[in-house]
């Protein structure tokens, strides 16, 4: 939930019902909520599927790649991240261990690098590309969040013999995207 909505966030549905009829919906009920956040759920997955299924000549395609600083020639790269992402989600929303981890689903290299990004390509198997992804995105979606800071702190924790198999370079926090 976005701290700039929420000072903080609503626990019931019923609160949740009044922020929403507060914020201009006309009678909101328990069970249109409940409807809502069981599509909320599925939406990660949804919007991964419908932004690939997009027809690639449609302007709102090209809109979004745009958005998050790829071409049109260069949208199936954007597909390939965001389908990558909601595995990565998936696997942490199931309690799956992320740590070493060897993907199958692999993102694409962008062609075109963004305007930050890292040295050397990173293996596309490894947690590292995925923090790569997600540290280029919020960089567009959310500049202000300190993304690089927590991730940092949570690095201080690994060991340096644990980074090859996560995939970092022994010089990340060094790179052009996390410095």
């Amino acid at each position: 939930m976005s701290p700039r909505i929420y000072s903080k966030p609503p626990q019931t549905l019923d609160q949740q019902a009044q922020l929403l009829i507060s914020r201009g919906l006309k009678d909101v009920s328990k069970d249109e909520l409940v409807e809502v956040r069981k599509h909320w759920s599925r939406s990660r997955g949804i919007l991964s599927k419908t932004f690939s299924n997009l027809k690639s000549n449609l302007n709102a395609k090209t809109e979004v790649a745009k958005y998050f600083g790829f071409n049109k020639a260069s949208t199936k790269v954007l597909v390939s991240w965001f389908q990558h992402l909601n595995l990565v989600r998936n696997i942490c929303a199931h309690y799956s261990r992320l740590f070493t981890r060897s993907f199958i689903v692999r993102p694409m290299i962008p062609t075109n690098k963004p305007a930050k990004w890292v040295d050397s390509i990173p293996s596309q198997d490894r947690i590292y590309f995925s923090i790569c992804i997600i540290t280029t995105l919020l960089d567009v979606c959310a500049p202000n969040y300190d993304f690089r800071g927590k991730l940092k702190q949570v690095m201080k924790m690994v060991r340096p013999e644990q980074l090859p198999s996560l995939g970092f370079p022994e010089n990340w926090g060094e790179q052009d995207l996390f410095a």
